[in-house]
């Protein structure tokens, strides 16, 4: 399974999300309180949707091309495209922010604690990093996701 962003004739994709992704609904009003101490609220205006998306392991090439996607395709939050979750759903997206933050994740730690023979002291290692990234994205969507293609 994978979601796919795509915008002409550029499609990217990228593995699954991991779990811990949601929706916010955001609707806009106004309210106050009279002289009275009544409370009005009027909810007149628009409601935003988000999908806030998650990757604690994009490898070197799936950051490579969210980031080309990003700057190229896009021009940043500036244009729209379609996103396609692993559902098969199709959303209208724009990206929420100005940039996207990568975060490069460190190994394991690797080696056993323990002293070599000759005395020295070994100490497991986790400051060694091996291209896998860590990122946060937030799309604005449409209100309703569409699909063409039975959600699996």
């Amino acid at each position: 399974m994978s979601v796919e962003f795509v915008r002409g004739g550029t499609t990217i994709e990228l593995q699954n999300p991991t779990r811990e992704n949601k929706i916010a609904v955001e609707k806009l009003g106004a309210g106050n309180r009279s002289a009275g101490g009544t409370r009005y609220w009027y909810t007149k205006g628009i409601t935003l949707y988000s999908l806030h998306l998650h990757w604690n392991e994009l490898r070197d090439s799936e950051k490579r091309d969210l980031q080309d996607f990003f700057d190229i395709t896009t021009d940043g939050p500036r244009l729209g495209f379609t996103y396609r979750d692993h559902r098969g759903y199709t959303w209208t997206a724009y990206f929420q922010d100005p940039r996207i933050d990568f975060s490069e994740v460190a190994d394991e730690p690797r080696g056993v604690a323990g002293t070599f023979p000759s005395g020295g002291v070994v100490y497991p290692t986790t400051d060694r990093y091996h291209g896998v990234w860590e990122v946060d994205v937030i799309l604005e969507v449409s209100t309703i996701p569409t699909t063409t293609e039975e959600p699996q």
